[in-house]
Formats: structure tokens, sequence, C-alpha cells
């Protein structure tokens, strides 16, 4: 059902007049504007060949690129791989021929939000690609394991789990319009990815991190006004060292 996509829930954020989508270093960006931005790139993506149950790899370090891909993709009715772009060389073709994948993008560039230009974007065409007659299904996006029992495999997600998994945790933690969320957590994993469906799901806004440093979290906490934050153990030891007064409650 359309409702289980991000592109249902981004038109719904783009009614409320006052609702940000991301903050920035100096600027926020409304969901207006990011819907904006992801029309853009998946006119980009249709032009290059892409198209429903096309499946989309993208090894870049970019959480910004990242989130635009995922909108982009659910409005294609595609599917987005994000790899981890350090995945050894030994590992990288495997894994694209098992998840089937059509099209790959790398992007070198750590973008701040706002700052990328889509239509720059070189999407290569694999192989069959546009050949396989593919149809739009439940599957939103793969991730790929950690590898650490062996090689890394890559799991399939639904539209429906993550639509189930974010209204659970969002009503768990309270999350609604108005909260913010700091997500320093690669988006190629399922902790950080799943934060843009919460925040999405909510019409909250998103602090979107390259990585976790420490003194810019602690920093952004206090700047920005930041509700939510996901943290494993070692990170919130490393922020607690890093603050230099009580942490917010």
């Amino acid at each position: 059902m359309r409702d289980e996509r991000l592109t249902q829930w981004l038109q719904a954020a783009c009614e409320r007049s006052d609702a940000v989508a991301l903050h920035g270093e100096n600027e926020t960006c409304s969901y207006a504007g990011l819907a904006r931005q992801v029309d853009r790139l998946a006119h980009h993506l249709g032009e290059s060949g892409v198209g429903a149950g096309d499946v989309v790899a993208l090894f870049s370090p970019s959480s910004w690129l990242t989130t635009l891909l995922l909108y982009a993709c659910s409005k294609l009715d595609a599917v987005l791989y994000p790899v981890d772009p350090k995945t050894p060389m030994q590992w990288y073709h495997r894994l694209l021929q098992q998840a089937g994948v059509d099209y790959v993008i790398q992007h070198d560039s750590a973008d701040r939000p706002f700052d990328i230009d889509v239509a720059s974007l070189e999407i290569e065409a694999l192989s069959g690609a546009g050949e396989r007659h593919r149809q739009a299904g439940d599957i939103a996006a793969i991730i790929a394991t950690s590898g650490s029992g062996g090689e890394p495999k890559g799991v399939m997600l639904g539209h429906r789990a993550l639509n189930a998994s974010a209204r659970a945790v969002n009503a768990k933690l309270d999350l609604a319009a108005g909260d913010c969320w700091l997500n320093c957590l690669p988006l190629y994993h399922v902790g950080g990815m799943s934060i843009v469906y919460r925040t999405a799901r909510a019409a909250a806004a998103m602090v979107l991190h390259q990585g976790f440093d420490a003194e810019r979290v602690w920093k952004d906490i206090n700047r920005l006004p930041v509700t939510h934050v996901s943290l494993v153990p070692a990170m919130l030891a490393r922020l607690l060292d890093q603050a230099n007064s009580a942490p917010p409650q």
C-alpha cells in the first residue's frame, strides 16, 4: 500500500508549513525543500533508466545522498542498497551479484546537507539492467550484514517491516512533529536507516552526521533542538567524557 512508502510520509509532512526536515550547520531544510530535491533526483534516476523493482547500489560516505536516494527510490518503487564504501574489494562484486544489482552509484564526497548536485551523479548500468522486467514489490532496501561471522550477505528489508518498526518505536519514544533526532549512525546499517523512516513518519527533524564524532555530537546537542539520539554504550561513554556540563534530561 502506498501509505507504507517514505514518499507518502514526505507528502504528508510537506502539508505542515513549519515542518523542518533537516538541520544543517547554519541552515535548515523544510520538508517541502526536501521534496523538491527528491523529485530532481528521482527524475535523474528515471532518465538513467531506473524503474520499478530495480536495485540501485550506492557506495558513498554521504549520509545526505543516502537519505535522498531512500526517498527517490521509494518514489520510483526501486530498491536501494547502500553499501559500506570501505567494503573489501573481494566482497564487492559478490555483494552486487547476490542482490541482483541493476545500477551502481559511486560518490566519494561526504557532502554536508543541501550541498550536493544530484544532476551530476553518475549512474552506472550493469549488464542486463532494464531487461529483467521486474515488478515493484514489498522490498524497500537491502542492507549488508557486518560480516563478523564470515562474508557479508545482503538482507532484504520490506516496506511493511520498516513501517511497523517506525510506528512501534515512535509510539514508545513519543516521537512527533517538532522533535529532532540526531543521527550519527551509518545509513548503510539498519540502525541509521531506521531513523530516516522514524522521522519521516512523525514529520520530525533530523540532524545528519557523517559518522560519530563525540565533540561534534555534544556541540550539536547543545546548539540545536535535539530531542532524540541513538548511541551504543561505547559512543555514550565517549560523549559523556566529552561533555563539559551536565547532559540534558
